[in-house]
């Protein structure tokens, strides 16, 4: 079998090392199949499980370090999205499960922003409220997406994910509504209270397993309507955006945890939910109004009514059922 089996012994440890057949017949210029022959000869196996196992050891080590460093990072209140952890892998991962496991909860989807000048974002805004008939009155983000042209003109979400709807109308000369204007004079919640109560959703349905949940808004905004807590437009206004909002309720409770173990996820469900929901976006004295005039029949369905009021349907509807 030539000088080859001279070099079995060393063949043998970098094979059981994790060393493919392949790379010992290109480091040693011969075939993959002779270096499985020798193997064979040798020693009777190739240790394909075994150096499989170890590979396998490896990668999961390495994922394992890897996870500690972006759970330092995110506690740090490093802004890390899904895919930001997925590029910086030390392995091909499928999923940010494959490297996050039970912590998959701790970092956010990326939230796109658009590059668009604020200046053609009022423009088209300027154009859309004329063409729709709503100058020279107000221009409810609803109907700014009713006549918008897609491709042209900016979404509504867009547009606030930059600024608040009631700030882009103010800049363009675009008067509120009745309900826009009382809405800016309520008081409001406070970021601080707002973290809070994401914080808590996020330990009780994302961390604790409770559904398999994400922590995304639309989960917060179920889980908030069983608990009296603060509406989902409660907490964008005071914290500007939903991904915002969540980083520092992250950041919060991998800071309470202080472990990147995974035992501490049992502790999850230990962190302690806010006694009282704070303020709304909207006020008492309006929700207890609204609620009363549905249940007298004054108006058909809660979409009329919204109609009405100038509010989401989604939005009174939340209150209604609460």
């Amino acid at each position: 079998m030539g000088s080859v089996l001279d070099h079995a012994e060393a063949i043998r440890e970098r094979r059981v090392a994790g060393a493919t057949l392949q790379s010992l017949a290109d480091e040693y210029g011969v075939t993959r199949e002779r270096i499985r022959q020798v193997l064979m000869s040798a020693y009777g196996t190739t240790w394909s499980e075994k150096s499989g196992a170890v590979r396998d050891d490896d990668r999961e080590q390495r994922m394992l370090t890897y996870r500690k460093t972006v759970l330092v990072a995110l506690a740090a209140g490093e802004r890390l999205t899904r895919t930001d952890v997925m590029a910086r892998a030390p392995v091909w991962v499928g999923t940010t499960d494959d490297v996050m496991g039970p912590w998959n909860w701790a970092v956010s989807h990326a939230q796109t922003t658009s590059e668009t000048p604020d200046a053609e974002i009022f423009a088209s805004m300027r154009r859309v409220w004329k063409a729709s008939g709503a100058a020279p009155g107000p221009m409810p983000r609803k109907t700014y997406d009713k006549n918008r042209v897609p491709g042209v003109d900016l979404s509504g979400v867009r547009i606030t994910q930059r600024m608040s709807w009631r700030e882009a109308c103010d800049a363009v000369g675009i008067p509120q509504s009745t309900a826009t204007r009382r809405l800016a004079s309520y008081t409001r919640l406070s970021a601080a209270d707002a973290t809070a109560w994401v914080a808590a959703f996020l330990a009780q349905s994302a961390g604790g397993g409770a559904g398999g949940g994400m922590g995304t808004a639309d989960e917060y905004d179920t889980w908030a309507k069983s608990r009296q807590a603060p509406s989902m437009g409660a907490v964008r206004l005071a914290t500007g955006s939903w991904n915002e909002v969540r980083q520092q309720a992250v950041v919060a409770l991998l800071t309470w945890l202080d472990s990147t173990d995974d035992d501490a996820l049992e502790r999850l469900a230990e962190y302690g939910v806010p006694t009282k929901s704070g303020v709304s976006q909207y006020s008492d004295d309006d929700i207890a109004r609204w609620k009363t005039e549905y249940a007298t029949g004054e108006y058909v369905s809660i979409p009329a009514m919204a109609r009405a009021e100038d509010i989401p349907t989604s939005t009174l509807r939340y209150h209604l059922e609460r």
